[in-house]
C-alpha cells in the first residue's frame, strides 16, 4: 500500500524536502501527516514508474491532496487521479 511505501529512492532526500516545501502556507500541508503522505505518494509514483523524481512534481500532486478533504477520498484514489493526470498532460514528468 502507499503509506507503506518505503522510502529509499536515490534522491529521497530531494522528495522529502519537496514534500516539506509544498503550499507551505497552508496550515493542512504544514502537518507532519500529510507532509509524510506527499512524500509516500511521490516515492510510489517514482517507484511505480520506474523514473528518478522530478523537482515540482509536489506541486502537481497538491491540488489532488486538497481533493481529500470533503468527502474524504482514500490515498488510492488521490494517487490514481494523481497518476492519470500526470501521464495524460504530462507524459515525460
Amino acid at each position: 500500500s502507499i503509506r507503506d511505501t518505503t522510502q529509499d529512492m536515490d534522491n529521497q532526500r530531494v522528495i522529502r524536502v519537496d514534500a516539506k516545501r509544498t503550499r507551505a502556507d497552508l496550515k493542512e500541508f504544514r502537518d507532519p501527516e500529510l507532509e509524510l503522505l506527499v512524500s509516500k505518494l511521490l516515492t510510489f509514483y517514482c517507484k511505480r514508474k520506474a523514473i528518478r523524481y522530478k523537482q515540482g512534481l509536489n506541486e502537481v500532486l497538491a491540488p489532488f491532496i486538497m481533493l481529500r478533504r470533503n468527502p474524504a477520498l482514500p490515498d488510492g484514489t488521490t494517487f490514481n487521479l494523481f497518476y492519470a493526470f500526470v501521464d495524460r498532460f504530462l507524459p515525460h514528468a
